[in-house]
């Protein structure tokens, strides 16, 4: 007859079965198992923990010694988390990541998470342990700051660029007088493209982190600051968020440039009380951008010809966004609808 399900004996078996099970399943995916009691004052951790964090010893660690292999920075943000996930009004969740001092002197980067188990109802509810994982992401973060390093100085080589770009367009203007305004325009072209990339690029943090998420509004808050007179209302932006990434921004860029710089000439920033209104919808997969001018000079018919700007900005929409720009010469003023995948936009 073979052994009932709840026999001591039986349960015994699946229980060291499943330890077993579970134990293999930790080794497989590289992560070290460990258990904080606070009431206890002990860690103890599994043979890869241990290794993990280079304390060899079966010895549980008290909670003040593990705090103190923390690297000092990380001390006591990673304390008050603790506190927080044994708080008995929360869930009981901790992950962070830290660096963690191990005894041979060598620095590694610790990627942690973990569950409180609490006991008890209501006033009486408490944390019994802390039970979680460790893993050493030491090399994925060494390759992160490698990354963020190279990344900070490509970007100071870009300004740079811009900078004797601005410079040599300067100088050879002072030779050739006649080709002044051709000068002066690609001047104003390379300033929006480095303004698009100081938005999508901000200085960087030491961990590489970036200055926030980028969106099209800020992206156009900033493109056309310099085009917006202290006070003054008369371009008016007004976009649905949505992020752009380095690509999508410098072709925007430019093609919104081209605009701002045709309006400001011949359209309706060339008279006092004309406005340009720009918004931004999201329509499923595609973002539609729509420049609305109003207020300037009657317009009788499109033009018989289409400058340079006007062929950048289609191609800059056809090629680097993968989208569509049009035009509507209305007599009250232009209207310019601009099409581009949201997949295009973020990637």
């Amino acid at each position: 007859m073979p052994p009932h399900p709840t026999d001591p004996a039986t349960l015994s078996a699946q229980l060291e079965e499943s330890a077993h099970l579970l134990e293999l399943a930790v080794e497989a995916a590289d992560l070290g198992l460990w258990w904080l009691s606070l009431e206890a004052d002990t860690l103890k951790g599994s043979p890869r923990c241990r290794r993990i964090i280079g304390f060899p010893s079966e010895a549980p660690l008290t909670y003040r010694q593990w705090l103190g292999m923390l690297h000092p920075d990380d001390r006591d943000e990673n304390h008050r988390l603790v506190q927080a996930a044994f708080d008995p009004r929360g869930e009981g969740a901790y992950r962070t990541s830290y660096r963690l001092l191990r005894p041979d002197g060598r620095i590694v980067w610790i990627a942690a998470m973990g569950q409180v188990e609490f006991v008890g109802e209501g006033p009486a509810r408490r944390g019994l342990q802390l039970v979680g994982t460790f893993r050493d992401i030491t090399a994925a973060r060494q390759a992160e700051e490698a990354r963020a390093l190279l990344t900070r100085e490509l970007s100071h080589r870009i300004k740079n660029i811009f900078a004797v770009v601005t410079s040599m367009v300067a100088l050879s203007a002072r030779d050739h007088p006649e080709a002044k305004p051709y000068a002066s325009d690609l001047r104003e072209r390379i300033d929006a493209l480095s303004r698009a990339h100081d938005y999508v690029r901000p200085h960087l943090n030491e961990d590489g982190a970036g200055g926030g998420t980028t969106t099209i509004q800020g992206l156009l808050d900033g493109l056309l600051a310099p085009y917006r007179a202290a006070g003054s209302e008369r371009i008016r932006i007004r976009c649905a968020e949505t992020a752009i990434g380095e690509r999508a921004a410098t072709a925007l860029a430019l093609i919104v440039h081209e605009q701002a710089t045709n309006a400001i000439k011949y359209g309706a920033l060339a008279v006092p009380e004309g406005i340009v209104q720009i918004d931004g919808t999201r329509d499923g997969d595609t973002y539609r951008l729509r420049w609305r001018e109003e207020g300037g000079r009657p317009i009788a018919r499109a033009p018989d010809r289409q400058g340079f700007g006007t062929v950048l900005a289609a191609r800059s929409a056809r090629d680097q966004l993968g989208g569509s720009i049009t035009y509507d010469w209305a007599a009250t003023g232009l209207v310019i609808d601009i099409g581009i995948p949201v997949e295009t936009l973020t990637g």
